[in-house]
């Protein structure tokens, strides 16, 4: 985070960095708290994830920190994930999205 940024101000930021689109935060779904090691040294890292909404923008991979960009259809979400935390964050952001879904029927 930058300072004086939110956790939520940063994330609309790194999403319309990394990805080049707009979005609006919907719900914050969870957090992942990992650590790994460079060059000897270990750093902590705490991921927060959002439910985010699309507003605008073009869906880019021009960020040095981005390999691709691409739009996942929901069913297919699950097999594009790489690590078993990541699995649970998107079930419970599916869960969010059904409830929310729900309540608009």
């Amino acid at each position: 985070m930058e300072r004086g940024e939110t956790s939520s101000d940063a994330a609309l930021r790194e999403v319309k960095e990394e990805t080049g689109v707009d979005a609006r935060i919907v719900e914050r779904v969870g957090t992942i708290r990992y650590a790994f090691r460079v060059r000897g040294r270990q750093i902590a890292k705490t991921a927060l994830f959002y439910l985010m909404e699309y507003v605008g923008g073009k869906a880019s991979d021009e960020s040095p920190e981005v390999r691709a960009v691409t739009w996942v259809p929901l069913g297919q979400v699950a097999d594009t994930l790489s690590f078993a935390n990541e699995a649970g964050i998107w079930a419970k952001a599916q869960g969010l999205l059904e409830q929310r879904l729900a309540r608009s029927a």
